[in-house]
């Protein structure tokens, strides 16, 4: 015996339910009309026969929350990649040149200088340590950089002492002046 399945859906708009109804087929081959799960030779049977035991219904907003569920999960998925990829550093780019062999080593001796800067004392405006000691320690690194740079490398040494005042009106106006402060500038060029 050959059994056609035959099934047809719709939604019922006053319920919101979806109806599948397995209705009336007819099977060619053997000239019988099939209603749902009962066979009739020969007849047809009406649609409100097949409507009684053959309709299905399945509650339309059950499968419209299933779809929301599915939404909601993968707009938090979306939402957490897209933190993660927001969040996270750039691959590092490489660095050709001289600055590509920096290393822990460069880093240590650089803090070397911080630690011989530190070890002068304090260095407020006008101490020993500020206007003294620090310049030249700086003037002395630098002169060591010059020549150790090459020819095509200019490696300008400017030492300066300027004078001048600023108010501050966010402090009620108090006016700051300085006279003699000893700056040390590098240009590498």
């Amino acid at each position: 015996k050959v059994r056609y399945s035959c099934e047809s859906q719709a939604i019922d708009v006053k319920t919101s339910k979806i109806r599948i109804d397995r209705g009336n087929c007819f099977d060619k081959q053997y000239h019988r009309v099939m209603s749902g799960n009962s066979h009739h030779q020969g007849t047809r049977s009406s649609n409100s026969e097949a409507a009684k035991g053959n309709t299905s219904t399945i509650n339309a907003s059950q499968q419209f929350s299933s779809w929301i569920y599915a939404a909601l999960s993968m707009l938090v998925i979306g939402s957490a990649l897209l933190v993660e990829i927001m969040e996270s550093t750039p691959p590092q780019v490489a660095v050709s040149g001289p600055a590509a062999a920096f290393t822990i080593e460069h880093a240590t001796r650089a803090h070397s200088h911080v630690e011989a800067l530190c070890a002068m004392g304090s260095r407020t405006i006008g101490s020993e340590a500020n206007e003294i000691q620090a310049p030249k320690y700086l003037i002395q690194q630098l002169m060591a950089v010059r020549a150790a740079a090459d020819p095509d490398i200019a490696v300008d040494i400017a030492v300066q002492h300027p004078s001048g005042a600023f108010t501050t009106p966010f402090l009620g106006g108090i006016v700051n002046v300085y006279a003699n402060v000893t700056n040390v500038v590098c240009r590498v060029a």
